[in-house]
């Protein structure tokens, strides 16, 4: 019985490599994200089950190492510090995925190392698959999931899709370079042609010819850099194999060679900075705001996925000291990313969870065996997720965080640490069994609640962007006592009840949308409700708050000089008008278009040109 559930854990793994990337469940909110996730919580639960079923019938012996440790001190602290000592909560998603993620560590690391070459296939075999999908859409064979990006493959944007293959393409790489190290051989004959086939290369080889067609198209800087990256670092072996390095490896040439590539990597970074520069400089200015939050909460932090809840107050905050920064201005946008994970770490969990990762990375590196070809490949993996890391945003994308779960388990199986092992008595674990049966069963009975609720708010926004407002409200108020810390979730409904004119219950929801995601679009649906309220002011403060957020905008200032003519402040809202013709236009639109028409008009019947 044990070893059919070892082989029934092994093939549900495998499963979930390979497919999961694929999920996308068009009934819910955000689909390519929800669908993942859910999907995702509900196979762990499953797989959990199955994992304490071979436990039962064997007596267990936990075996762990520093590495294991490390893993288990930063989860303890994500907990503590976000249900103990943050005060602030929110519904996240992320949160979920993480306690997920945690299981499948635990359950990867009860592998044999072995077993991972089936793990590397699966993922191959997905990212061959989105690498076909990707270019069904850009062919126009297959839709793709954002309005304004013809690729996406089965995720929300271009980025997170080319950083899934780029954390896949050093398995295939890899595998492409070492055709020798995996021997696996079939024999076939294909009218009279005998062949001789290895089916492992073959699957890298179709990985790497799919990704390579589809990755320019996706115009990810950060997935070119990661791959880059991890190809090098697999390819190095084989260039110091090679005669003529060997041949020159004490002499000037061997300097010269190295100065070479070291100017050609510097003008490739230039050239990738200079691409989509307003981009670039959109990060620089994310990652300068986001340095600001940080020395606000230096030990602590705000919490695990709490990183949005503040950072557009020191948005706003600069700007009302700098408010001549034309750079910063034209760079400035909503933010929910730091586009940096080592700099939101560092702020949602403060400088205690960096020195627990930091704890993490040294035992990694000290117990590395890069002898062992298996490993070499997750090292690159995670060298690719990495340097991804320094430019993205891959712990909100759950199938990298998949992969990289399992290139940090297997380097953990193989590192020659030494394991603390002891024996667990039987009813211990009988009675840890049934106590984790009725955590996954109320685990279950959590996840239909989020699935109704996310399929509840997906009619929602149907109805809102239909203008069916009142309709709108009765999937919000459904959704409500699931999602009622979820801060988009409070922000759309907050806005649906403005519009339909219940402004006090609008601000209830808005200000508390507030504490929890405050952006431009929070704080224009504060003001709207304020204006229904006549309370001009308090409006006023909302609209100027907004504009504070995102300077570069047309609309905070646009609503202002409608207040201001609203509440008899002509003077006012004329010189709003004025400004709002001199300001540098970004992004030329037809609403910009009809704004400055408007403004025109204002200031021609006032008798200013």
């Amino acid at each position: 019985m044990q070893p059919i559930l070892q082989k029934a854990n092994l093939c549900i793994l495998i499963a979930i490599y390979c497919l999961l990337p694929l999920l996308v469940a068009d009934e819910l909110r955000d689909p390519t994200e929800t669908g993942k996730s859910l999907g995702f919580i509900l196979c762990m639960v499953v797989l959990s089950g199955i994992y304490i079923g071979v436990i039962c019938l064997r007596t267990l012996v936990v075996t762990f190492n520093q590495i294991d440790l490390c893993f288990l001190m930063i989860l303890l602290w994500i907990v503590i510090n976000r249900y103990v000592l943050a005060s602030q909560q929110n519904f996240s998603i992320r949160f979920y995925e993480l306690l997920a993620l945690s299981a499948l560590y635990v359950i990867l690391r009860s592998l044999k190392v072995d077993h991972y070459i089936f793990l590397y296939v699966a993922i191959l075999a997905g990212a061959t698959i989105q690498g076909f999908i990707g270019n069904l859409q850009l062919y126009g064979f297959e839709e793709s999931h954002h309005n304004l990006f013809p690729v996406t493959g089965s995720f929300f944007n271009p980025g997170p899709f080319a950083g899934y293959l780029a954390s896949c393409f050093p398995l295939g790489f890899g595998i492409f370079l070492n055709k020798k190290k995996y021997p696996i051989t079939l024999n076939a004959n294909l009218g009279g042609l005998k062949m001789t086939l290895n089916p492992v290369y073959f699957l890298a080889l179709c990985a790497i010819v799919s990704m390579v067609l589809i990755l320019p198209v996706a115009e990810s800087r950060a997935s070119w850099l990661a791959i880059a990256s991890a190809c090098i670092f697999l390819a190095y072996p084989h260039f110091k194999r090679n005669r003529f390095f060997k041949k020159y490896s004490r002499s000037w040439i061997k300097i010269l060679i190295m100065l070479i590539a070291s100017g050609f990597l510097v003008l490739l970074i230039v050239k990738i900075y200079s691409f989509k520069q307003a981009s670039s400089e959109g990060r620089l200015f994310v990652w300068k705001i986001t340095l600001n939050e940080i020395a606000a909460n230096p030990f602590l932090g705000v919490g695990f996925d709490k990183f949005e809840s503040q950072y557009m107050d020191f948005q706003a905050d600069y700007f009302k000291y700098h408010p001549n920064d034309r750079s910063a201005i034209l760079s400035a946008g909503d933010v929910e990313y730091a586009f940096n994970e080592f700099l939101q770490f560092l702020v949602e969990n403060g400088v205690i969870g960096v020195l627990f990762l930091v704890a993490l990375i040294y035992f990694f590196i000290r117990r590395l065996d890069l002898k062992n070809e298996i490993s070499r490949l997750a090292v690159a993996g995670i060298i690719s997720c990495t340097v991804f890391s320094f430019f993205s945003y891959p712990s909100h994308i759950l199938p990298i965080k998949m992969n990289a779960v399992c290139y940090l388990a297997l380097l953990a199986t193989v590192s020659p640490a030494k394991p603390v092992a002891y024996s667990v008595k039987k009813n211990v674990v009988v009675a840890s069994s049934f106590f984790f049966l009725i955590l996954g069963i109320g685990v279950l009975i959590f996840l239909n609640k989020v699935y109704t609720s996310f399929n509840n708010w997906y009619i929602a926004n149907d109805k809102y962007q239909t203008t069916q407002y009142e309709e709108s409200l009765k999937s919000y108020e459904k959704g409500y006592p699931t999602l009622s810390e979820d801060g988009t979730f409070l922000t759309e409904y907050g806005k649906a009840l403005s519009m339909t004119k219940h402004f006090k219950k609008a601000l209830y929801v808005l200000h508390k949308a507030e504490q929890i995601n405050n952006s431009t679009i929070v704080q224009l649906a504060i003001g709207d409700s304020y204006m229904g309220m006549k309370q001009y002011a308090k409006a006023e403060q909302s609209y100027h708050t907004a504009w504070l957020m995102v300077p570069g905008r047309f609309y905070p200032k646009y609503l202002l000089v409608k207040l201001y003519l609203e509440s008899g402040q002509n003077a006012k809202a004329v010189t709003v008008a004025r400004e709002l013709l001199t300001k540098e236009i970004r992004i030329k639109s037809p609403a910009i278009k009809q704004m400055l028409r408007e403004m025109k008009k204002l200031t021609a019947e006032t008798g200013y040109k």
